[in-house]
């Protein structure tokens, strides 16, 4: 008896600890929005869209902050697929702007998505790559991904967890589902990484 009142006394703390943690987390994302917001009005991205987007054009991505090459030309609905590292992706051509070996390099290094999280400055990437590692270890570095995610104000992160034998890519799900941060994710595409990566669209 005395076990189960204990147990019972346990559970409502973790569920009291979690509510705590849910509203800071909400009031830190709260204050970077507002942040950014003063910021957006501020701020442009330099250079120019490209007049002439085709097969192997150099561009920088302002959505994920890199260089990329345009492997096929816009569609009817100006949505280009680009090359970016390992991934490829779909962006609109409003989300380019002209590439070359020093002009790119230069916008590119001014507008790293870098925010400050709990008083220091740190570089967050719209990917995490946890190939390799156990599903508890993955599952850690990836709430951690999220949180930082979330206060930087990404909208779309990719994790990348490798095919293997599916534990981790089944460990990664699990947790998204529940995560309330994350408003829906889904396997990647063809091109994208398929069944070793994951594209997470956070609220």
């Amino acid at each position: 008896m005395l076990s189960e009142i204990a147990k019972l006394q346990a559970e409502r703390k973790e569920k009291e600890a979690q509510a705590t943690l849910q509203k800071i987390r909400k009031e830190l994302k709260s204050t970077s929005d507002e942040l950014d917001k003063k910021l957006q009005k501020k701020k442009q991205v330099p250079g120019n869209i490209p007049k002439k987007l085709i097969q192997g054009t150099e561009v920088y991505v302002v959505e994920t902050d890199t260089l990329g090459t345009v492997l096929s030309p816009p569609d009817k609905k100006g949505m280009v697929l680009v090359q970016t590292g390992i991934l490829k992706i779909t962006v609109p051509v409003s989300s380019l702007r002209e590439s070359n070996q020093n002009e790119g390099k230069k916008i590119a290094e001014q507008y790293t998505a870098t925010r400050r999280i709990a008083g220091k400055t740190q570089v967050i990437s719209p990917e995490l790559d946890i190939r390799g590692k156990y599903a508890e270890e993955g599952v850690s570095e990836l709430e951690r991904f999220i949180d930082d995610a979330v206060v930087a104000n990404l909208k779309t992160v990719t994790v990348v967890h490798g095919k293997g034998t599916g534990a981790l890519r089944q460990a990664v799900h699990d947790f998204l589902k529940l995560n309330p941060y994350v408003d829906e994710f889904r396997i990647g595409k063809y091109g994208e990484g398929d069944m070793g990566v994951t594209v997470i669209h956070l609220k």
